[in-house]
């Protein structure tokens, strides 16, 4: 992962990495992120946690994410969901995740 990102912004070469950004609002109990890429993507999922004081103890659970056009995934989250984030993967392979996301 670290040439592709190197060559597009340090040399000018290739393309850039795909970017992934949670989409605010809307139904707490649905994760939803909009992801811009240059290559197919091939994986999309969302890791989420229930919540607990000490955070060096929490347990991150991943779920599929699902296509619904535009760019836009969503995974629906389980009612003890308190934060999420999402990771997505291109043809290439890079992996790039989205900001950490607290559930209202």
């Amino acid at each position: 992962m670290e040439v592709p990102y190197f060559d597009f912004y340090l040399n000018g070469k290739g393309q850039p990495l795909p970017r992934v950004r949670a989409a605010e609002g809307g139904d707490a109990g649905v994760a939803r992120f909009d992801v811009a890429s240059p290559c197919p993507v091939q994986s999309a999922e969302v890791w989420w946690a229930k919540a607990d004081s000490n955070v060096m103890k929490r347990v991150w659970v991943s779920l599929p994410a699902r296509p619904v056009g535009g760019g836009r995934y969503e995974a629906a989250l389980p009612a003890e969901a308190a934060d999420w984030f999402a990771v997505v993967s291109d043809a290439r392979p890079v992996t790039v995740s989205s900001d950490y996301m607290h559930v209202r």
